[in-house]
């Protein structure tokens, strides 16, 4: 049972909660400067969102894949946006404060169990 918490926690210590979004200037004829998570989440003059994933910008226009499709359905589907219809462009990027923050509000409870377990073997707490 332990060794399933334990897990569980490791899982929600490398979740969305550790990143955070940073703009990207839209250039054209430039690399996306995406994070290791290779997403980038692109905001229409509209006001919707899209996240997408290799997204590059050539030509006064940004192609990349729809990130939903590939996550829920497997499939790549591509995304093709003039730049001239963007209003922002943020890379997902590991943020070390919410890191260091979500490690130790996960080692606190894990240290509070170890502790409590040692100090009552054998009594009855």
């Amino acid at each position: 049972m332990a060794t399933k918490i334990l897990v569980a926690m490791l899982l929600a210590a490398n979740s969305a909660a550790c990143y955070n979004w940073r703009p990207e200037p839209p250039s054209p004829d430039a690399k996306v400067s995406v994070g290791p998570s290779n997403v980038a989440r692109v905001t229409l003059l509209d006001g919707r969102r899209l996240e997408v994933v290799d997204a590059s910008i050539a030509n006064d226009t940004l192609r990349a894949w729809k990130l939903r499709d590939l996550r829920e359905r497997g499939r790549r589907v591509p995304v093709v946006i003039p730049v001239s219809e963007i209003q922002l462009v943020e890379s997902r990027h590991l943020s070390p404060g919410k890191t260091t923050a979500l490690a130790l509000g996960v080692a606190a409870p894990i240290a509070l169990m170890i502790g409590l377990a040692s100090t009552c073997m054998g009594m009855v707490c």
